[in-house]
């Protein structure tokens, strides 16, 4: 069967870190467990193409043939691991991602990509996969804190994808004190730099639940990007862009938000801690 879609998912993985810094969960066994874990949830609770990419030569492929001959996955693994670790996780997010939007004909021949960080589990995909959203021309959807996008899932355009790593891959160093993480420089792209003026973001306006374990601590996602935090950091982002009705838009609904949640609370409809 030949896809051209729409949307494709694009699953991140290094199975080996090999001494990576800032990286708790080193334990290849237990990365490789996680990884086939997200895979099979996704081919069995999706009908979407998948491209799953990993940087250490780890070659699973044999237990997916049926997925991969019929074209629905596609499984790139090749030798990228092999820099400076200091550099962090993020630069090797960035050798991925250049790697699979290169080599990867399901990309080639997809609008958008839905990049998931490739042990996690985002039990709401298809919510995600089916927004209205994606009818705009270049989006680009995540979570934000302040200064910082999340790059554990985000949506974007392939072409778009390409441009940031081609441009801000050799900047990224975890152990900088200037905060050159990978997360920091999309932020920059998107609200600093001329060449990405025509993407639109948009933040996530129900969080996406996400089941995994955090590769840099070894512990479970708490989901700290609350749904009240993404409308006051989109705010600030869209200020940065000098997007004044964009900015007064997400301070509006910051405040239906804050009145909202207060109101169930006292209502006893929630518990306190929801924000």
């Amino acid at each position: 069967m030949k896809y051209s879609n729409k949307i494709c998912i694009l699953l991140t993985a290094c199975v080996n870190p090999s001494g990576m810094s800032h990286t708790a969960l080193q334990d290849p066994v237990v990365r490789a467990k996680q990884y086939r874990q997200a895979l099979d949830f996704y081919i069995k609770e999706t009908n979407l193409p998948i491209v799953f990419c990993e940087n250490t030569m780890y070659d699973m492929s044999v237990d997916y043939k049926q997925y991969i001959d019929s074209g629905r996955l596609e499984f790139l693994t090749f030798d990228g691991n092999n820099y400076d670790k200091q550099r962090g996780k993020g630069y090797g997010e960035a050798v991925i991602m250049k790697y699979a939007v290169e080599h990867s004909n399901l990309i080639r021949n997809s609008k958008y990509i839905i990049k998931i960080t490739g042990r996690l589990i985002v039990t709401d995909i298809k919510r995600i996969s089916s927004s209205p959203l994606l009818c705009l021309n270049n989006l680009f959807r995540s979570n934000i804190k302040e200064k910082f996008i999340s790059t554990y899932l985000f949506v974007a355009r392939p072409q778009l994808l390409q441009k940031f790593v081609n441009k801000y891959q050799e900047l990224i160093w975890e152990d900088s004190p200037t905060n050159d993480l990978i997360e920091h420089h999309w932020f920059r792209a998107l609200t600093r730099d001329s060449d990405f003026n025509d993407t639109t973001y948009v933040p996530f306006f129900q969080i996406p639940k996400v089941a995994g374990v955090s590769g840099t601590t070894g512990e479970r996602y708490s989901m700290d990007d609350r749904l009240i935090g993404n409308m006051v950091y989109s705010y600030g982002f869209a200020r940065e862009r000098n997007s004044r009705v964009v900015a007064l838009l997400y301070l509006m609904t910051y405040y239906v938000l804050l009145f909202r949640g207060r109101l169930e609370v006292k209502l006893g409809m929630r518990k306190k801690s929801f924000f």
